[in-house]
């Protein structure tokens, strides 16, 4: 498991300057949060970013992977779930700028998300 001070000095460089940019521990795992909008994990070392179909397209375009969940009870205990997070393109860990585009695109994707469900 990534710790929160492993992950903030490597991710904190690639999205250095998004707006309220924190990382945070939830689901035995790590979180990263915009203001109060989370738009992407950490898992096994790799960051994923939360999705639309458009993001997704563009993420796979690039090379990314599906983050894959699996429970531990359950009647899908042990089952691969396949879930609306994908990695950032390994191209991106060298570029700042690149990691910083697809975090904002995953934020504005998190927050919409967020709208609706309160709207509803």
């Amino acid at each position: 498991m990534v710790s929160i001070a492993e992950g903030a000095a490597v991710v904190g460089e690639l999205f250095d300057g998004m707006a309220g940019f924190r990382i945070q521990r939830m689901f035995g795992g790590l979180a990263l949060f915009a203001g109060e909008v989370m738009f992407g994990i950490i898992d096994d070392g790799q960051i994923y970013l939360k999705t639309d179909a458009a993001l997704e397209a563009d993420l796979r375009a690039a090379g990314a992977h599906p983050w894959l969940y699996t429970e531990r009870r359950g009647p899908k205990a042990g089952v691969a779930q396949e879930t609306s997070y994908l990695s950032l393109p390994e191209a991106a860990y060298d570029d700042p700028a690149a990691a910083r585009t697809w975090a904002e695109r995953a934020w504005a994707v998190a927050a919409a998300i967020r709208r609706n469900r309160r709207a509803t």
